[in-house]
């Protein structure tokens, strides 16, 4: 199977240290090309976006395969993700 070439766009991106968050990558690749590579449903991959502390370690190194970059670069991304959606709430 052929890999999307939007793929290398989202490398050369991270590479470049581009992108500000992990959901910008989908600014690019879209959501159900990355659920379908990683042989997820799109619904179940549409979830955990929108909670990106339900990844997993293992779902976030399948990502940095596809894309060909370093996995902490990846999980850097969602961390920079998480940590930027949990600012503006209240601990209690």
């Amino acid at each position: 199977m052929v890999k999307d070439k939007r793929y290398n766009t989202v490398k050369k991106l991270i590479l470049a240290n581009a992108l500000s968050s992990f959901t910008e990558i989908f600014d690019t690749l879209p959501k159900t090309v990355v659920g379908r590579d990683l042989g997820m449903h799109h619904q179940t991959f549409t979830k955990l976006l929108a909670d990106p502390k339900r990844f997993t370690f293992e779902q976030a190194f399948s990502i940095a395969g596809q894309l060909e970059v370093d996995p902490l670069a990846v999980v850097n991304l969602i961390a920079i993700e998480i940590l930027g959606r949990n600012k503006g709430k209240k601990r209690g």
